[in-house]
């Protein structure tokens, strides 16, 4: 009996350690388990936080292209060369066409620079005056000027070829103004002049002292200052344009264009106290000042405008009212020390 229980007892123990060694190797697998787990978490996380904070940045690291782009102004240059010797191979052929270079300058000035452009205009302007003597020849062939005088064209409507119904007229008048030529009228005929209001397109693709000279000779060449021996402009006008010209000789003493303006402002000088043979300032029958004009010279220098031209007409008009508005002897010899 004793040894029955006895066997009993040692199974019961053997049992119960079998048990326990199990549950401890269940256990410990558990434990690695969630040790091995927990390492996963973890690294998820970093790698986590490392893509979150990527995509907070919103940057990502990209290599830089090639391209293969040209230094900068590189390709401007070229087209300028291009563009010059084009022009100046168009300019230098003997039978040149000017309705061709304006058309050139007009689709290319935009593409130079200024001293390119500079060099453009005042090129354009060379062979216009060299070849107006050659046009005029064909205003002055022929019946032409017979046929203008026929025609009963005024000044304005002989520049509008569309009004012109003589198909010869028509066809010269056409020519010349696609040269950058207009239609003047003096003493009963017909001439071409340059009309610098197309130059006016280019002035801001040139130096400044051109684009000046340029509106000064858009003025010029838009109302003649003189026609027949009469004053073609107001007695204001003559002041304001010698205002300008004035002021382009202080700002611009080097200029090629400075002796060009220069004489402009000589011929207005000398028309401020004179005028002109059939527009005299002073009456040849009364030798009184024209009213107009002092009218005008009184209201020019009601503005103070820092012009040695303008203190000029103020000391003349000065003498002139001390005498009267009448050109006495005092009165000439201040025109002519002047």
């Amino acid at each position: 009996m004793r040894k029955n229980q006895l066997v009993a007892w040692i199974l019961v123990l053997a049992l119960m350690g079998t048990a326990t060694s199990c549950t401890s190797k269940e256990s410990d697998g558990k434990l690695a388990d969630s040790e091995e787990t927990q390492t996963e978490e973890e690294a998820t996380a970093e790698t986590g936080t490392e893509e979150t904070g990527t995509e907070e940045t919103g940057t990502e690291e990209t290599e830089p292209e090639e391209t293969d782009q040209e230094e900068p102004g590189e390709s401007g240059e070229a087209d300028k060369e291009r563009i010059m010797a084009e022009f100046n191979g168009m300019v230098s052929a003997e039978d040149v066409e000017l309705s061709k270079v304006i058309l050139f300058m007009q689709e290319n000035m935009k593409s130079v620079g200024e001293e390119q452009g500079t060099a453009m205009v005042l090129r354009l302007e060379e062979l216009q005056t060299a070849k107006q003597a050659e046009l005029e020849e064909k205003f002055y062939g022929g019946t032409i000027q017979e046929a203008f005088q026929q025609s009963g064209l005024g000044l304005e409507e002989v520049n509008l070829p569309e009004l012109i119904q003589n198909s010869e007229l028509k066809a010269l008048v056409t020519l010349a103004k696609e040269s950058g030529y207009k239609i003047e009228m003096a003493e009963g005929s017909c001439f071409p002049v340059i009309d610098y209001s197309i130059y006016q397109q280019f002035g801001s693709y040139t130096a400044m002292d051109i684009r000046d000279y340029i509106d000064i000779m858009a003025v010029e060449s838009g109302k003649r200052f003189a026609r027949d021996a009469a004053l073609g402009i107001g007695w204001d006008e003559v002041v304001e344009r010698a205002v300008l010209q004035e002021a382009f000789l202080k700002s611009y003493p080097d200029s090629g264009k400075t002796a060009t303006v220069k004489e402009l402002y000589e011929r207005y000088e000398h028309i401020t106290m004179n005028g002109l043979d059939n527009t005299p300032l002073f009456d040849y029958g009364s030798r009184k000042m024209s009213e107009e004009a002092k009218n005008a010279y009184s209201a020019a220098l009601s503005l103070d405008r820092g012009s040695e031209y303008l203190d000029k007409l103020g000391a003349f008009m000065k003498i002139a009212s001390e005498n009267g508005y009448v050109l006495t002897a005092e009165v000439k010899a201040f025109i002519q020390a002047n």
